[in-house]
Protein backbone atom coordinates (compact mmCIF):
# COMPACT_ATOMS: atom_id res chain seq x y z
CA UNK A 1 0.00 0.00 0.00
CA UNK A 2 1.11 3.56 -1.04
CA UNK A 3 1.66 6.28 1.74
CA UNK A 4 1.24 10.19 1.32
CA UNK A 5 5.36 11.78 1.14
CA UNK A 6 3.84 15.11 -0.16
CA UNK A 7 0.61 17.36 -0.18
CA UNK A 8 1.73 19.40 -3.65
CA UNK A 9 -1.82 21.14 -3.84
CA UNK A 10 -5.73 20.79 -4.13
CA UNK A 11 -7.38 20.04 -7.27
CA UNK A 12 -8.70 22.64 -9.52
CA UNK A 13 -11.55 20.10 -9.76
CA UNK A 14 -13.94 17.85 -8.11
CA UNK A 15 -16.52 18.61 -5.49
CA UNK A 16 -14.97 16.00 -2.90
CA UNK A 17 -11.84 18.32 -3.02
CA UNK A 18 -9.37 15.49 -3.87
CA UNK A 19 -5.30 16.29 -3.55
CA UNK A 20 -2.72 16.03 -5.89
CA UNK A 21 0.23 14.51 -3.53
CA UNK A 22 3.87 12.37 -4.13
CA UNK A 23 3.58 8.84 -2.71
CA UNK A 24 6.45 7.23 -1.44
CA UNK A 25 7.03 5.75 -4.62
CA UNK A 26 7.78 9.38 -6.00
CA UNK A 27 4.94 9.80 -8.68
CA UNK A 28 2.37 12.04 -8.25
CA UNK A 29 -1.36 10.78 -7.66
CA UNK A 30 -4.59 12.12 -6.85
CA UNK A 31 -5.65 11.28 -3.21
CA UNK A 32 -9.70 10.87 -3.33
CA UNK A 33 -11.02 10.38 0.54
CA UNK A 34 -12.87 7.63 2.04
CA UNK A 35 -15.07 10.53 3.66
CA UNK A 36 -16.08 13.27 1.24
CA UNK A 37 -19.05 14.18 1.92
CA UNK A 38 -21.41 15.41 5.00
CA UNK A 39 -23.37 12.43 5.86
CA UNK A 40 -21.58 9.77 7.54
CA UNK A 41 -23.60 6.88 5.94
CA UNK A 42 -21.83 8.03 2.86
CA UNK A 43 -18.15 6.89 3.81
CA UNK A 44 -16.41 4.92 1.68
CA UNK A 45 -19.27 4.69 -1.63
CA UNK A 46 -17.47 7.58 -3.51
CA UNK A 47 -14.02 5.38 -3.61
CA UNK A 48 -15.71 2.22 -4.02
CA UNK A 49 -17.31 3.28 -7.37
CA UNK A 50 -14.06 4.91 -8.31
CA UNK A 51 -12.20 1.31 -7.67
CA UNK A 52 -15.06 -0.50 -8.87
CA UNK A 53 -15.56 1.79 -12.42
CA UNK A 54 -11.51 1.11 -12.58
CA UNK A 55 -12.06 -2.39 -12.04
CA UNK A 56 -14.84 -2.80 -15.30
CA UNK A 57 -12.79 -0.85 -17.52
CA UNK A 58 -9.71 -3.44 -16.93
CA UNK A 59 -12.30 -6.15 -17.31
CA UNK A 60 -13.51 -5.21 -20.60
CA UNK A 61 -10.23 -4.02 -21.62
CA UNK A 62 -11.36 -0.39 -22.33
CA UNK A 63 -9.12 2.70 -23.13
CA UNK A 64 -10.97 5.61 -21.57
CA UNK A 65 -9.06 5.36 -18.06
CA UNK A 66 -5.40 4.29 -18.53
CA UNK A 67 -4.49 5.26 -15.48
CA UNK A 68 -3.38 3.24 -12.00
CA UNK A 69 -5.43 3.19 -9.62
CA UNK A 70 -4.05 2.00 -5.96
CA UNK A 71 -4.70 1.92 -2.09
CA UNK A 72 -3.02 4.58 -0.58
CA UNK A 73 -2.73 4.73 3.64
CA UNK A 74 -3.76 8.20 5.72
CA UNK A 75 -2.63 8.25 8.91
CA UNK A 76 -1.80 10.76 11.67
CA UNK A 77 1.33 11.85 9.50
CA UNK A 78 -0.56 12.14 6.59
CA UNK A 79 -2.68 14.76 8.64
CA UNK A 80 0.07 16.60 9.99
CA UNK A 81 1.46 17.23 6.50
CA UNK A 82 -2.55 18.44 5.59
CA UNK A 83 -2.63 20.58 8.26
CA UNK A 84 0.61 22.23 7.36
CA UNK A 85 -0.63 22.59 3.49
CA UNK A 86 -4.07 23.71 5.05
CA UNK A 87 -2.10 26.82 7.12
CA UNK A 88 0.39 27.05 3.63
CA UNK A 89 -2.70 27.89 1.71
CA UNK A 90 -1.70 25.12 -0.46
CA UNK A 91 -5.40 22.91 0.48
CA UNK A 92 -8.92 24.39 1.63
CA UNK A 93 -10.20 23.69 5.25
CA UNK A 94 -12.65 21.64 4.15
CA UNK A 95 -10.47 19.43 2.09
CA UNK A 96 -8.40 19.15 5.66
CA UNK A 97 -11.26 17.75 7.43
CA UNK A 98 -12.49 15.23 4.35
CA UNK A 99 -8.79 13.88 4.92
CA UNK A 100 -9.48 13.95 9.07
CA UNK A 101 -12.26 12.02 8.90
CA UNK A 102 -10.60 9.33 6.19
CA UNK A 103 -8.11 7.61 8.46
CA UNK A 104 -7.27 4.60 6.76
CA UNK A 105 -7.03 2.90 3.99
CA UNK A 106 -7.97 5.49 0.48
CA UNK A 107 -7.65 5.55 -3.37
CA UNK A 108 -5.21 7.06 -5.76
CA UNK A 109 -5.28 7.53 -9.16
CA UNK A 110 -2.36 7.96 -11.18
CA UNK A 111 -1.67 11.62 -11.83
CA UNK A 112 -2.12 12.64 -15.75
CA UNK A 113 0.55 15.60 -16.66
CA UNK A 114 -0.34 18.13 -19.43
CA UNK A 115 -4.43 17.66 -19.57
CA UNK A 116 -7.07 20.10 -19.05
CA UNK A 117 -10.72 19.79 -18.89
CA UNK A 118 -12.28 18.84 -21.90
CA UNK A 119 -15.29 20.52 -23.67
CA UNK A 120 -18.15 18.14 -24.28
CA UNK A 121 -18.70 19.47 -28.04
CA UNK A 122 -14.92 18.66 -28.84
CA UNK A 123 -15.12 14.95 -27.81
CA UNK A 124 -15.81 13.32 -30.98
CA UNK A 125 -14.17 10.17 -30.62
CA UNK A 126 -17.01 7.64 -31.49
CA UNK A 127 -14.94 4.86 -29.58
CA UNK A 128 -13.94 6.58 -26.42
CA UNK A 129 -17.84 7.69 -26.26
CA UNK A 130 -19.16 4.50 -26.49
CA UNK A 131 -16.77 3.12 -23.84
CA UNK A 132 -17.28 5.71 -21.57
CA UNK A 133 -21.17 5.64 -22.10
CA UNK A 134 -20.99 1.80 -21.52
CA UNK A 135 -19.25 2.28 -18.10
CA UNK A 136 -21.45 5.08 -16.88
CA UNK A 137 -24.70 2.98 -17.34
CA UNK A 138 -23.25 0.06 -16.09
CA UNK A 139 -22.35 1.38 -12.75
CA UNK A 140 -25.53 3.86 -12.94
CA UNK A 141 -23.63 7.14 -13.38
CA UNK A 142 -24.89 10.17 -15.14
CA UNK A 143 -22.61 12.84 -13.45
CA UNK A 144 -21.40 13.68 -17.04
CA UNK A 145 -22.46 17.06 -17.83
CA UNK A 146 -21.53 19.90 -20.29
CA UNK A 147 -20.69 21.91 -17.66
CA UNK A 148 -18.39 19.49 -15.54
CA UNK A 149 -17.59 16.94 -18.51
CA UNK A 150 -15.84 14.82 -16.54
CA UNK A 151 -13.37 14.28 -19.23
CA UNK A 152 -9.60 15.22 -19.49
CA UNK A 153 -7.92 15.98 -22.65
CA UNK A 154 -4.21 15.54 -23.32
CA UNK A 155 -2.61 18.58 -24.45
CA UNK A 156 0.56 16.40 -26.19
CA UNK A 157 -1.79 14.13 -28.25
CA UNK A 158 -4.11 15.12 -30.83
CA UNK A 159 -7.49 13.79 -30.22
CA UNK A 160 -6.84 11.94 -26.98
CA UNK A 161 -8.84 11.88 -23.65
CA UNK A 162 -9.37 10.06 -20.46
CA UNK A 163 -12.38 9.43 -18.39
CA UNK A 164 -12.05 10.53 -15.00
CA UNK A 165 -14.40 10.70 -11.73
CA UNK A 166 -17.07 8.15 -11.65
CA UNK A 167 -17.60 8.67 -7.71
CA UNK A 168 -21.35 9.72 -7.83
CA UNK A 169 -22.60 6.21 -9.16
CA UNK A 170 -25.49 5.35 -7.82
CA UNK A 171 -25.62 8.52 -5.19
CA UNK A 172 -26.81 10.91 -7.68
CA UNK A 173 -29.73 8.86 -8.39
CA UNK A 174 -29.95 7.95 -4.53
CA UNK A 175 -29.84 3.85 -5.45
CA UNK A 176 -27.51 3.68 -2.15
CA UNK A 177 -30.00 5.50 -0.29
CA UNK A 178 -32.24 3.15 -0.78
CA UNK A 179 -30.20 0.58 -0.25
CA UNK A 180 -29.33 1.76 3.12
CA UNK A 181 -32.86 2.26 4.11
CA UNK A 182 -33.41 -1.04 2.95
CA UNK A 183 -36.17 -0.45 0.47
CA UNK A 184 -34.17 -1.57 -2.69
CA UNK A 185 -36.05 -4.61 -3.20
CA UNK A 186 -39.13 -1.76 -4.11
CA UNK A 187 -36.53 -0.63 -7.66
CA UNK A 188 -34.87 -4.11 -8.32
CA UNK A 189 -36.54 -4.55 -11.41
CA UNK A 190 -36.36 -1.12 -12.48
CA UNK A 191 -32.97 -1.42 -11.94
CA UNK A 192 -32.35 -4.08 -13.72
CA UNK A 193 -33.91 -2.23 -16.78
CA UNK A 194 -33.46 1.35 -16.95
CA UNK A 195 -30.85 3.89 -18.93
CA UNK A 196 -29.56 6.19 -16.22
CA UNK A 197 -27.39 8.06 -19.54
CA UNK A 198 -30.42 8.73 -21.40
CA UNK A 199 -31.49 12.17 -20.18
CA UNK A 200 -31.25 15.85 -21.02
CA UNK A 201 -28.03 16.13 -18.38
CA UNK A 202 -25.75 13.23 -20.06
CA UNK A 203 -23.64 14.51 -22.63
CA UNK A 204 -23.38 11.34 -24.38
CA UNK A 205 -26.91 10.59 -25.27
CA UNK A 206 -26.43 10.67 -28.92
CA UNK A 207 -28.38 8.11 -30.60
CA UNK A 208 -25.44 6.69 -33.06
CA UNK A 209 -23.94 4.83 -30.36
CA UNK A 210 -23.26 1.08 -30.70
CA UNK A 211 -23.78 -1.41 -27.82
CA UNK A 212 -20.86 -3.34 -27.57
CA UNK A 213 -21.42 -7.14 -26.06
CA UNK A 214 -18.55 -8.97 -25.10
CA UNK A 215 -19.70 -11.96 -23.71
CA UNK A 216 -17.63 -12.32 -20.04
CA UNK A 217 -19.12 -14.95 -18.30
CA UNK A 218 -19.91 -15.44 -14.71
CA UNK A 219 -20.93 -11.48 -14.39
CA UNK A 220 -21.89 -11.66 -10.82
CA UNK A 221 -18.46 -14.44 -9.43
CA UNK A 222 -16.47 -11.16 -11.38
CA UNK A 223 -18.19 -8.57 -9.24
CA UNK A 224 -17.91 -10.53 -5.87
CA UNK A 225 -14.20 -10.78 -6.70
CA UNK A 226 -13.77 -7.64 -7.36
CA UNK A 227 -15.13 -6.59 -4.26
CA UNK A 228 -13.89 -8.87 -2.17
CA UNK A 229 -10.27 -6.89 -3.13
CA UNK A 230 -11.40 -4.17 -1.47
CA UNK A 231 -10.16 -3.19 2.13
CA UNK A 232 -12.01 -4.95 4.76
CA UNK A 233 -12.50 -1.09 6.62
CA UNK A 234 -14.70 0.07 3.97
CA UNK A 235 -18.32 0.54 5.37
CA UNK A 236 -19.66 -0.81 1.53
CA UNK A 237 -19.25 -3.87 2.36
CA UNK A 238 -22.03 -4.22 4.36
CA UNK A 239 -23.93 -3.84 1.61
CA UNK A 240 -22.12 -5.93 -0.96
CA UNK A 241 -24.90 -8.32 -1.80
CA UNK A 242 -27.22 -5.86 -3.12
CA UNK A 243 -24.24 -4.00 -4.93
CA UNK A 244 -23.20 -7.65 -6.59
CA UNK A 245 -27.24 -8.23 -7.68
CA UNK A 246 -27.85 -4.61 -8.85
CA UNK A 247 -24.68 -4.48 -11.02
CA UNK A 248 -24.26 -7.94 -12.22
CA UNK A 249 -27.94 -7.82 -13.42
CA UNK A 250 -27.12 -4.29 -15.99
CA UNK A 251 -23.25 -5.37 -17.17
CA UNK A 252 -23.46 -6.40 -20.80
CA UNK A 253 -27.49 -6.09 -20.92
CA UNK A 254 -28.68 -4.44 -23.89
CA UNK A 255 -31.68 -3.39 -22.34
CA UNK A 256 -30.41 -0.59 -20.38
CA UNK A 257 -29.48 1.12 -23.59
CA UNK A 258 -32.94 1.55 -24.60
CA UNK A 259 -34.04 5.02 -25.36
CA UNK A 260 -37.77 4.43 -23.42
CA UNK A 261 -36.33 3.48 -20.38
CA UNK A 262 -36.22 6.26 -17.96
CA UNK A 263 -33.56 7.34 -15.59
CA UNK A 264 -33.75 6.01 -12.38
CA UNK A 265 -35.36 8.68 -9.56
CA UNK A 266 -36.15 6.60 -6.53
CA UNK A 267 -37.32 9.75 -4.19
Amino acid sequence: MLEVKQIVEQTSYGATKPLIIVANNNKKYILKFRNSSDYDNEKDLHIFNEYLAYKLIELYNFKISPQKLEFILIDDYTVALAEKACTNKFISYESLTFLKKSIGTNIAIEFLENTEKANADDINIKSFRNQVKHIDNYILNNDRIKENTNVLKDLNASERYYAIDYGLAMLDNRIYEAIIDGKIDIYRMSLQNCNTTYCDRYIFNEKEFSFQKLGIQNLKDKIQEIIETCPIEWEILKYKEEVIEIISSRLDSKVIFDETKCPMELY
